[in-house]
């Protein structure tokens, strides 16, 4: 698979599985893992979950073609109602 695939695939997991302590996980990482640590197949997978979340805490109904500014909207509405529940949720 490739990066074309790839990301797009993890960006649907990752706002699918929504984990609860993902951002702070990534920010943890982002801190404390040495530099020189992050040059390797793991740095490769941490960039690409950055960019995940990082997609999904910028996008907006504009910018996606395939619904509609309703959907969308009510989409992210279920979402956020799942992470104040406690479920999973809210990075």
């Amino acid at each position: 698979v490739g990066a074309d695939e790839f990301l797009p695939a993890l960006i649907y997991t990752v706002l699918h599985a929504n984990p609860r302590t993902l951002y702070s996980s990534l920010t943890f990482i982002g801190e404390f893992r040495h530099p020189s640590m992050l040059m390797s197949e793991e740095g490769y997978f941490y960039t690409n979950v950055l960019s995940a979340v990082s997609f999904a805490k910028s996008v907006s109904a504009r910018q996606l073609s395939s619904i509609t500014a309703d959907e969308f909207d009510s989409a992210f509405n279920r979402g956020g109602r799942a992470a104040a529940a406690g479920g999973t949720g809210g990075g």
